[in-house]
């Protein structure tokens, strides 16, 4: 089924949504990247550490349920204006974010970008299974991964030396001014979004209400560290059990016990980006804080691990058989790579051991993340492309989410006994990898 060929030509509808998706993509890449890199200067001047669970894990909340809802509100309304809704709604927060003279605001800021880039991805990735033919699709992926290099190259640098000369706040505010750039630049793109092909199910308010709980429950859960006394661990057990209550709810048949085919394919992505996220969204802050770098320096390891996994998603693009092994290699390359990076906090350790194994741990999640999104698709019929692309796109925020939640856990014990919360919260996404090795075993390859 695999064995298309890349060198089958281009229809001209096909690079139009090329160059207009690539271009969001990189301003998606941009802010996520810069914001990774500024945190410890934005929780140092309004907030604490205690506040880095929730201030990197609200937009993921928020958009478990835009994911979950935008799948059925594209497949029945269309992609045109829930991705202007969501454009729309991602300047406004990270607008908001620049403000904001508190964490509580800036969390409010962060909740609602995360819920514009819930509506606007998934539109995105409909446009990419109704134009893009079965011998480009996987390109697409690998360019929408490709989109994080120059932003790896340049984006989390040039944030950190924003953050040293000028602060943090002109690097929301910039960000925003550029969506908006890119989204007029795109328009002419909407008309060749498909048509809406079917009515909201019967079910559908169902599915919003237990979205919102998934999406309240993790932020119940990531914010808990800031509550003052025994509230943090009742916060995150009442948290973590909402969540788990309404998540299997949202995703294919089987996720949680990985079954073959979506349930594998859709729990290796939660597990491996789990992985990924909650490693990336404590390094710059391990960085400055134990090894004493600065911002500028601190964005380099954050530029190694992506460019790292672009050059994954490229090379699992080249692969034209037997793909469902690439998740495998991935998740086990990704796994190896995070048992380095737990020597960041050992101040006797050599810094470049960690970030050796960031490396390795970004070329892991390359292999597997981009080769997912094009067995997915591969697997469900046209009609359900929606559909799975929220499946795909709630496991990419529920595991982060959720692994920093875990984060919060262990953060609020540290801080309770006293001790330094570092290794153990890189203890969880490192745990979470291994646990996604074993998931990516259970991967099979999708019947002609």
């Amino acid at each position: 089924m695999y064995a298309h060929s890349n060198s089958t030509p281009y229809r001209s509808a096909e690079k139009t949504l090329m160059v207009g998706s690539v271009a969001m993509i990189t301003m998606f890449a941009f802010e996520s990247l810069a914001t990774t890199t500024v945190m410890p200067s934005v929780v140092d001047a309004i907030g604490s550490a205690l506040w880095i669970p929730v201030a990197a894990g609200a937009p993921l909340a928020a958009q478990v349920l835009t994911c979950v809802i935008a799948g059925p509100l594209v497949d029945a309304k269309g992609a045109k204006r829930f991705l202007t809704l969501g454009i729309a709604s991602f300047a406004l927060g990270l607008l908001l974010c620049g403000l904001a003279p508190t964490m509580p605001i800036f969390v409010i800021g962060r909740t609602i970008q995360g819920l514009g880039a819930g509506f606007a991805i998934v539109p995105l990735y409909v446009l990419v299974g109704a134009i893009a033919s079965s011998a480009h699709r996987r390109t697409f992926f690998a360019a929408f991964s490709m989109a994080w290099v120059l932003p790896s190259l340049v984006g989390a640098p040039i944030a950190g030396f924003t953050t040293q000369l000028v602060g943090w706040r002109p690097v929301f505010w910039s960000v925003a001014i550029l969506i908006v750039i890119c989204f007029a630049v795109m328009t002419p793109l909407l008309r060749l979004a498909p048509q809406p092909n079917q009515e909201l199910s019967a079910d559908f308010p169902r599915l919003l209400v237990k979205a919102l709980a998934a999406g309240i429950g993790l932020l119940i859960a990531q914010g808990a560290a800031v509550l003052p006394g025994s509230w943090p661990l009742i916060a995150i057990f009442v948290g973590v059990a909402i969540t788990l209550g309404f998540l299997p709810s949202l995703l294919p048949p089987g996720t949680f016990r990985a079954r073959p085919p979506l349930g594998a394919l859709v729990a290796t992505r939660g597990l491996t980006i789990a992985a990924n996220v909650g490693a990336s969204s404590l390094i710059p802050m391990i960085v400055e804080t134990v090894r004493g770098w600065d911002p500028a320096q601190a964005s380099l390891v954050v530029a190694a691990g992506s460019i790292s996994w672009a050059a994954g998603s490229v090379a699992q693009s080249r692969v034209a058989t037997r793909r469902e092994r690439l998740p495998r290699l991935g998740a086990t390359l990704l796994a190896i790579g995070l048992l380095p990076v737990l020597t960041f906090p050992l101040i006797q350790t050599p810094i470049w051991i960690g970030i050796a194994g960031w490396v390795l741990a970004g070329l892991g999640i390359g292999l597997t993340h981009s080769t997912i999104s094009d067995l997915a698709l591969e697997t469900t019929p046209a009609a359900q492309h929606g559909k799975i692309s929220s499946s795909l796109q709630v496991a990419d925020n529920a595991g982060p989410a959720l692994s920093l939640a875990l984060v919060s856990v262990v953060m609020t014990i540290a801080k309770l006994a006293g001790a330094s919360p570092w290794l153990p919260a890189l203890l969880v996404a490192t745990s979470a990898a291994w646990i996604g090795v074993g998931a990516s075993r259970r991967i099979c390859t999708p019947k002609d």
